[in-house]
Formats: C-alpha cells, structure tokens, sequence
C-alpha cells in the first residue's frame, strides 16, 4: 500500500471515528435534553401547577398572621430554663398516676412541664392565639430546595408537647375539664397550621402533631371526661377530612418543586454542578475535598438530565393517580411504579422514588387514622349528650364517606361491647385482621395490622 494511502487511512479514520463520536455526544445530548423537555412538560398540559406560588398559602396581612406567633414563641423556648424542683414533684405525681390509674403519658412531653411556669403560660397563649389563625411564611425561600430553613415547624410540635403535657398534668392533678379540651383543640389548630405549607416535611410535621393530639384524647376519653366544648374539635376533623386529599396533591406538587425542580434550575444550569452537589451532602464537616474538573460536570449534565427525566416521570405517575383516582385505588399505581423504579440504576430516581411512595403510605395511614379518631371523638361527644355511648356506627350521624378506610376503601369497623368500644381501620394491608394493632406511623413501611382505636366504657 502506497505511502500517501497509508497516510490518508492513519489521518482520515480517526477523524472519521471522532467525527462520528461527536456527532453521537451532541445528538444524545439532544435527546437527554428533549426528554427532560417532555417530562417536565407533561405537568403543564395536564393543568397541574407550573410554579410554587400557585399552591403556597394565599397571603393574609401580619395582623391575621400565624407566623408571626411562632416567631416569638420559638425565641421563648430557646431562653427557657429548666427548673430541676419542679421537675421532681411533677415526675413524683405522674409515677403516682401511673401506677394507680395507668393513664398514659407522653414521654416526649414531660421534660416541657419541668419549666419555669411564667414562659410556659406565655407559650401556651400563642399557641391558642395561633391555632385560630393561618399561616402564610413570605420569607421562606422555597428556591433553597432542600437546603429550606424551616424553625416554625418544630415549634408548632413543641408547643403541641407542651399541651399534651398540661392534658395529662391536668387529668392527674384534677383541674378543669373544660381547659384540657381547650387544649386538644389548640393541639388540632396547630397540626392543621402546619399542614399549611405545601411540602412533605410540612406535612410530617402535621402528622406528628395530630399523633400528639390523639393521645391527648385517648387520655382524656379513658379518664371518662367529657364535656359539650369537644364539638368544635369534632367540626374542625370533619373539616380537615375534606381538605385532606387536595393537601396531599399540593404537597406532591411541592415536592416536586422544592426537589426536582430546584435541583434543575440550580444545577442543570452550570459545569460545576457535581462539586455543589458533593459539599450539598457532605454539609460543613471542613474536611477538604477532591473537586471534580467542570469538564466532567459539563459532560456528565446531559446524563443528569436524563435521570431527571425518569425521575419527573415517576413524579408525574403518582400525582396524577393521586389527583384523579379514589384514595384507596391509588396504592396499584404507587405499586406500579415503584416496581420499575426499585432497580433502577439512575441515581436521582432511586432516591426520590422509595420516599416518595413512603411518605404517601405515611399519608394515607394518617388519613385513616384521623377518620377513626373522628368516629370515637363522635362518640364521645355523643356520650356527652345523652349519657349513653352509641351501639352502633349509624347513630353518630357522620357523613358517609367518612366512614369508609382511605387506605382500602372498606367501612371502618365499629364493635361495641359492655366494656368498651373499638373502631379499627384496615390499614396499609387492606385487610381486616381483626383488629390487631399495628405498631405506628413509624412503620408505615410494614404493611400489616390495623389502625385502632379502643374507648373504656368503664368510666
């Protein structure tokens, strides 16, 4: 072979070969960023919200504000100092209870009554003053994503321990009825304030409050005090129940644009997105790292974008059942989609798809959960008024499709004895076991038991 031949074919086919490389990058790159294009734009032609404001709650004027409450109220407990004398006498009275009355008693709670009692009196007038108000957080940065500082949730919980404490104290030291279902409805605003905002930490939050709430009522129904003042709790459930399914599509929305969408925006849009995303998960630990060169972030961008896509894909899957199908109808489409992404091997998809699916069991769970309570809280309330506890479901006159299980779509069992009544929910499994307990929202992942709620008729 000639010479000039040779030379062609040594110059001529790895151009070729590059030329061809190339032209696979840039059309490749096209198609990851088509189909991030796609999915994405698949939320919009279906009507769903385009932007975080238009599921945020609508702005109320300062003086209507909750905001500003917990504002003060989480400056208060960051100065409260506990008082060790106080502390012994009230874990004196509660051992003293226990043992001869067996109430329960909020764990979490307690160290929240071992406080000077004047902040503890100021506390808890905010937390009634915000209970009645709604909560809109205008400075709260929703672009930070995951990064979103958020100190008003955890005061809404503590302030709900520190309610479920006076509850229980008050059932212990016998002091007005009418005050500790003041309190429980004070629990109940507070679980419903911070459900407000439109993410699923938000809304965990709402559940872990509504859980404090309930113990507080079982207390109170168990120590047989009943008063007419728990009607208003009993409308404000039946409210919440309405709103709850259109919550749950807001707070997917949410996720959706605290996570997928900043992630998008924020690092799609620069080469030294992988370096933001190592110090992102490491956090502020000072060690020092190895960066990685922007030529790598800049090529591997195409490839994040379409993760992404499958992510938004899942993402859109899950709302949309959840938007249009019967709560109990949603969990094949969960199962569905969890199925084809569990094995996955796009990093973004595997860690927003098992918590998604996670969290909505949690939901749903809680859902059920609350609508068991509000049976027994009828009842009660019933029992207030008559003196005499219902037989059977059909006397408290709830609407019907409060009665049915969100998780299962069954009717939520109601078995009346001489002793006691107890109101049972399927559950995560869907089925009637009887009435055996599950364990609790924290192991929403284990899908067996039922959701119960048991009232002494002894009292």
């Amino acid at each position: 072979m000639p010479w000039t031949t040779r030379k062609k074919l040594l110059v001529g086919v790895p151009a070729t070969l590059v030329g061809v490389a190339l032209l696979v990058f840039v059309a490749g790159r096209a198609f990851c960023y088509h189909s991030l294009e796609r999915a994405t734009e698949a939320f919009r032609k279906r009507g769903f919200p385009t932007q975080i404001a238009e599921i945020v709650p609508t702005s109320v004027s300062e003086s209507d504000n909750s905001a500003p409450l917990l504002a003060q109220a989480t400056a208060l407990l960051q100065a409260l100092e506990p008082d060790s004398t106080d502390a012994q006498a009230i874990d004196a009275l509660i051992e003293q209870d226990r043992t001869k009355q067996n109430l329960p008693v909020a764990e979490a709670a307690l160290k929240f009554a071992h406080y000077d009692r004047q902040p503890i009196h100021e506390l808890v007038l905010l937390a009634r003053e915000a209970a009645q108000r709604p909560l809109n957080l205008p400075n709260r940065d929703y672009a930070l994503g995951p990064a979103l500082e958020m100190p008003e949730l955890g005061t809404t919980r503590t302030l709900s321990q520190i309610l479920a404490t006076r509850v229980y104290l008050g059932l212990i030291l016998e002091n007005s009825v009418d005050e500790a279902w003041s309190d429980i409805s004070v629990q109940f605003g507070l679980a419903e304030l911070a459900s407000q905002p439109p993410t699923l930490i938000d809304s965990l939050t709402g559940v872990a409050c509504r859980r404090i709430t309930f113990g507080s009522l079982q207390a109170t129904i168990d120590a047989g005090q009943f008063v007419r003042a728990h009607d208003s709790l009993l409308k404000a459930m039946l409210q919440s129940d309405l709103r709850w399914h259109d919550h749950m599509v807001n707070m997917l929305h949410g996720e959706r644009f605290v996570f997928l969408d900043w992630f998008t925006t924020e690092f799609m849009a620069h080469d030294d997105w992988v370096n933001e995303i190592a110090a992102l998960a490491a956090g502020n630990d000072g060690r020092p790292r190895r960066r990685v060169p922007q030529l790598v972030g800049s090529l591997l961008r195409p490839l994040a974008a379409f993760d992404l896509s499958h992510a938004y894909r899942y993402h859109f899957e899950i709302v949309d059942a959840v938007a249009s199908q019967p709560s109990h109808e949603v969990y094949p489409a969960i199962a569905s989609a969890e199925q084809r992404v569990t094995s996955t091997r796009w990093p973004l998809t595997a860690i927003s798809a098992p918590m998604l699916g996670k969290i909505l069991k949690t939901h749903h769970a809680a859902w059920s959960e609350q609508r068991v309570w509000t049976i027994a809280l009828a009842s009660a309330s019933l029992r207030a008024s008559s003196g005499q506890w219902p037989q059977t479901i059909t006397e408290l006159c709830l609407p019907p499709e409060l009665l049915l299980d969100p998780c299962s779509g069954n009717p939520i069992h109601f078995v009346a004895t001489a002793e006691e009544i107890v109101i049972y929910a399927d559950g995560l499994d869907r089925k009637d076991d009887g009435g055996t307990p599950w364990q609790s929202l924290a192991e929403a992942s284990v899908e067996r038991g039922d959701i119960v709620v048991a009232l002494k008729l002894s009292r």
